[in-house]
């Protein structure tokens, strides 16, 4: 009637309950588990007589006939990879009497309100420390590191919710990365064990684990009590096309930056590109995407959104939509020329190369595919104390400083009260994907109508958030203009302190630095262009007092910049005060100006000199916030 749960005899899944099964399996493969057995959910509770023998069988001989026993509940379902049921059925913990064993066993039984539930007794192990670990993080999936939670004594009050313990988070190579503490200290050599045990059960069961564990008061051996499959989400393909749309997405999913940017933009009416949410999971491949690209699209943007970089880079191809010739239109028009093909044969080889690289480092992996729109002009809108800036430039990638744009101010009434208009050498463009480069793109500057009607269109954004807006302009063939929202950069949220003054005088990022000119050269290529403001997020600080020159503020600069200290400054001839460089640059608090090129050259000309970059004077101009300082 009563089964061991170690290795030999048969095993009957669908009677003992997936807890049991579990623990046989554990078993298997010499992991330490507290001695234990099962009562198959179609064996009636047997009598106390029955049961003493099998008490005394796992834990030894008792002189007042009272043994120490965890009595646990092990249903079909519970605990399985589709869910853990943790919670939902009743665990009795303590040294009983047969009598009292036998009342715990029926009570376990009946809270499975009809279900057929087994029952486990396990021999209750004297603990001096115990908790929960799970093998990657339940919240963001992120498989590199080991979550693990701990309490002094016993567990239950910790999975009860009754405690909150102290956590730890482990990573897989066994180094403490946040939460390193007395307790855990204490328990560094448990910790070992703990980590050794769930990347066994993961790497044996194919699955992210989630176990109870806890440390033997007389050994120090560490014990797994029990452990079943993490519940990863469905496999999913959402179109984000309506708030409901979105909240059928897993959590993690939807409170992703990008995903809650669209939820923010449909609630003040401001369009975006179209766009799917893509869902898989190591457990489940998924099936052929169904997104079906509209006519209007120029290509796809292929980005993996969790995990939210791969060996510390953010993940992101563009796609073809149509399949067309683009090499014949490349002959037929002179001035443009291909700057990059996609990668990929179609949308569907796209969308599993982006979720198989995230796949490798999660157990959970969600990628956004969005349209791209083939953008007459592209540009950034930030709301300023005064009214608003607005960055724009023919084609893409003005965020990424690779072209040059025209910047107006206007205050609050849409009322121009600055303007710097530049002519621009080159322009990037899309066709089926492929980025085009134009050599010999429109001159015309945009009016002040269109710089005005398309900032209207967008603020309603900045009742929700202050993060400077990238946004794209499409242009039909009756020259009817339409704006729409592509992207925000909330990491520059509340910070730019500038105001007309500074813009207008050339000013990058606010302060004051001195140190020796050293010539940083541009390198303008896709891999610039790809580059995003998290790519750089590990700082080795190597340059102090050094004021580098380069022509143009592009993210090919920002792995120079996350080495620099605040005592040191850049200067250029051109730089978007919106795109991602001048972000980075004041979230560092280096400070950056812009200033004509004669002046550049002469500066560039002899590197190594002494000189002073004021980017905060207000009465500063632009043709006198670098000076040099007399030796």
């Amino acid at each position: 009637m009563i089964r061991s749960l170690t290795p030999g005899g048969g095993v009957d899944r669908d009677t003992w309950g997936d807890k049991a099964y579990n623990l046989h399996r554990l078993d298997a493969l010499g992991v330490a588990v507290p001695d234990g057995v099962v009562l198959p959910s179609d064996v009636p509770v047997p009598t106390q007589g029955t049961l003493l023998d099998a008490l005394i069988t796992l834990c030894g001989p008792s002189n007042d006939a009272r043994f120490p026993v965890a009595v646990r509940s092990s249903a079909a379902g519970e605990d399985t990879d589709t869910q853990s049921l943790a919670g939902m059925f009743l665990t009795v913990l303590g040294t009983m009497s047969p009598a009292d064993v036998v009342a715990a066993m029926e009570r376990v039984r009946e809270s499975g309100r009809g279900l057929r539930v087994a029952v486990i007794l396990q021999r209750l192990v004297d603990c001096s420390f115990s908790g929960v670990a799970f093998s990657m993080d339940p919240v963001t999936f992120n498989g590199s590191s080991l979550l693990i939670a701990a309490t002094e004594g016993r567990g239950d009050k910790l999975v009860g919710g009754e405690v909150s313990g102290e956590s730890l988070v482990l990573a897989r190579s066994g180094e403490i990365e946040v939460g390193e503490s007395v307790m855990f200290t204490m328990l560094r050599p448990q910790l070992t064990a703990l980590r050794e045990a769930c990347l066994t059960i993961e790497r044996e069961w194919s699955t992210a684990v989630d176990v109870e564990w806890a440390v033997d008061a007389t050994s120090g051996e560490v014990r797994i009590l029990q452990s079943r499959p993490v519940v990863l989400p469905q496999p999913a393909e959402v179109e984000l096309a309506s708030a409901a749309a979105i909240d059928s997405l897993p959590i993690a999913v939807a409170r992703h930056s990008k995903i809650n940017l669209r939820r923010k933009a449909m609630t003040v009416g401001v369009p975006m590109s179209r766009a799917a949410a893509i869902v898989r999971t190591s457990r489940y491949p998924g099936s052929r995407p169904a997104f079906i690209p509209s006519v209007q699209a120029a290509g796809l943007s292929v980005v993996l959104l969790i995990p939210e970089t791969v060996k510390g880079s953010v993940v992101r191809e563009f796609s073809s939509t149509q399949g067309e010739n683009v090499d014949l239109f490349i002959h037929e028009d002179r001035r443009y020329s291909i700057q990059r093909g996609p990668r990929y044969a179609d949308m569907i080889s796209t969308l599993d190369a982006v979720l198989a690289q995230g796949l490798v480092e999660s157990h959970v992996a969600v990628c956004i595919v969005q349209e791209i729109y083939d953008a007459s002009w592209t540009g950034i809108l930030r709301s300023i104390e005064t009214g608003y800036l607005i960055e724009i430039a023919r084609g893409h990638f003005v965020p990424k400083g690779v072209v040059e744009s025209s910047r107006y101010i206007l205050d609050h009434d849409l009322v121009v009260v600055d303007r710097e208009e530049r002519s621009q050498e080159v322009a990037y463009r899309f066709v089926d994907g492929h980025v085009l480069q134009e050599s010999d793109p429109v001159s015309a500057w945009p009016n002040e109508e269109l710089v005005k009607s398309t900032v209207e269109r967008l603020r309603p954004m900045f009742a929700i958030t202050k993060g400077a807006l990238e946004f794209g302009l499409i242009e039909t063939d009756d020259h009817v203009v339409s704006p729409y929202l592509i992207d925000i950069a909330e990491a520059d949220q509340e910070r730019l302190p500038l105001g007309y003054g500074l813009i207008s005088s050339g000013v990058i990022s606010p302060g004051v630095a001195k140190g020796s000119t050293s010539l940083a050269a541009n390198h303008i290529g896709m891999k610039a262009m790809d580059m995003h403001l998290r790519d750089c997020g590990s700082r080795e600080v190597r340059y102090h007092n050094t004021v580098f020159l380069a022509e143009r503020a592009s993210t090919d600069l920002l792995p120079l910049i996350y080495q620099c200290a605040t005592t040191s400054a850049f200067v250029f001839t051109t730089g978007s005060i919106l795109g991602h460089v001048g972000v980075v640059l004041r979230e560092l608090g280096i400070s950056a100006v812009v200033i004509d090129r004669a002046s550049w050259v002469a500066l560039a000309s002899t590197p190594g000199e002494l000189v002073e970059v004021d980017a905060l004077s207000p009465e500063r101009t632009a043709h006198n916030r670098v000076s040099r300082i007399q030796k």
